[in-house]
């Protein structure tokens, strides 16, 4: 997903005659490795002109996808006359290379497995947040396919959800860290893309994070661990902005303290669903059990059946109103991810074979229920959210890198 961010048309990337070019090996200045890379004629029209013999290296350019996960414009003419202007023993060096003469970044991608996704939807725009084992967090503005904003993290990361403001986003890191960002208003220096920053950490779990959520009322936040715990937090937000244009400031705060530890599983956990008024989480894990606990407490409810339960997510695997997505002779591990739309009766689950999704009707508790396998993901898919309000879900493919946005009509 994303919009190259170029001046020019981003049809320039794509129309016109090319040839591959040789790949760079390395770019020892900026620590990234150029991966792909096409060369393709400038023209004054986005008009195709396959025809036309190979133009001088004036009017050539590069678009190089380098391995930090960044796409970026080399023209040729530039780099040419710098090279013949170096003298001859520097040639070869880093500071000669193609990369040492890239005008502005053309669009950014994810270069590592991805793992955590989260969407939202709200009046001003559909939000979507993704990060994975290559450090990074984006946000994306699906509406109009372009990046938002993007920060590096310290660790990778595995889950991820954005609050109910569309203001903060909580990241669970490979670590057992919780890390709380800000996306803030303000457009970055230079730069069409929003800042983010970071306003709350917190390590708690002695393993990897899987799945971490915010609370309906926005002032607490769960967090899931491989140490078979789940570990729940308050939460409370402060914003102060001044100015306006490029000129404006915005400061974020949050006070984050730990309220329980909740121990009973018996196994990794999978996934967490908050209750609609916040007071009961329910949660399964590794060892095929489904959990309700009392958020006040920190203890298990026995008295609560979850089927009768108004959750305001649905991405537990386990329960009765989805029970039947499962195969046939299921061990149990065939899917990966699960969301429900109620609005539209719908059940989506992300498989860890094909690259498929599957699309089921909801309530999902007939054996072998009917359904539609929808291919579209090189690798297994690890997540699928469905969007408020809209038409749309998006799924992220793990080892493929990329996410996908799909239509529901």
């Amino acid at each position: 997903a994303g919009r190259p961010n170029a001046a020019g048309p981003a049809g320039d990337l794509i129309t016109g005659g090319y040839e591959p070019v040789v790949e760079e090996p390395s770019d020892e200045s900026s620590g990234s490795r150029c991966i792909t890379g096409l060369a393709l004629p400038i023209h004054s029209s986005r008009q195709p002109q396959l025809q036309q013999p190979m133009q001088s290296a004036a009017n050539l350019y590069v678009v190089v996808a380098l391995s930090t996960g960044r796409t970026v414009r080399v023209d040729i003419g530039t780099a040419v006359a710098a090279a013949a202007a170096t003298p001859r023993s520097a040639r070869g060096t880093s500071d000669s290379s193609p990369a040492s003469y890239v005008g502005k970044d053309l669009f950014y991608f994810h270069c590592g497995p991805l793992y955590g996704l989260s969407a939202d939807s709200t009046a001003a725009r559909r939000l979507c947040a993704t990060v994975g084992d290559d450090k990074k967090l984006m946000l994306w503005d699906i509406e109009d396919c372009e990046l938002l904003a993007k920060t590096a993290l310290k660790n990778p990361s595995r889950c991820c959800h954005v609050d109910k403001s569309n203001s903060f986003v909580a990241v669970g890191c490979s670590s057992g860290s919780l890390t709380l960002f800000h996306l803030s208003d303000v457009l970055q220096p230079h730069s069409n893309l929003f800042k983010v920053l970071e306003v709350a950490y917190r390590k708690d779990a002695k393993a990897d994070t899987t799945d971490v959520k915010f609370s309906p009322s926005n002032d607490m936040i769960a967090l899931g661990s491989h140490d078979d715990n789940i570990y729940l937090y308050s939460c409370s937000f402060e914003l102060t902005s001044s100015g306006s244009g490029r000129g404006a400031t915005e400061t974020a705060s949050c006070v984050l303290r730990a309220m329980h530890k909740l121990r009973g599983h018996s196994a990794t956990i999978c996934n967490i669903d908050w209750s609609a008024d916040s007071q009961l989480l329910q949660s399964t894990c590794n060892a095929y059990e489904l959990l309700c606990w009392d958020v006040s407490t920190g203890k298990i409810n026995p008295t609560v059946n979850p089927a009768d339960v108004r959750w305001k997510t649905r991405h537990c695997k386990l329960g009765f109103n989805v029970m039947g997505i499962w195969p046939a002779y299921s061990t149990g591990s065939e899917v990966n991810a699960l969301d429900v739309s109620v609005e539209k009766g719908l059940v989506v689950t992300g498989n860890d074979s094909g690259g498929l999704i599957r699309l089921f009707n909801y309530p999902c508790v007939v054996k072998d229920a009917p359904h539609r396998l929808c291919p579209g993901h090189s690798a297994h898919v690890v997540n699928v959210r469905f969007f408020a309000g809209s038409d749309h879900l998006a799924s992220v493919g793990g080892r493929d890198a990329s996410l996908q946005i799909w239509s529901c009509t």
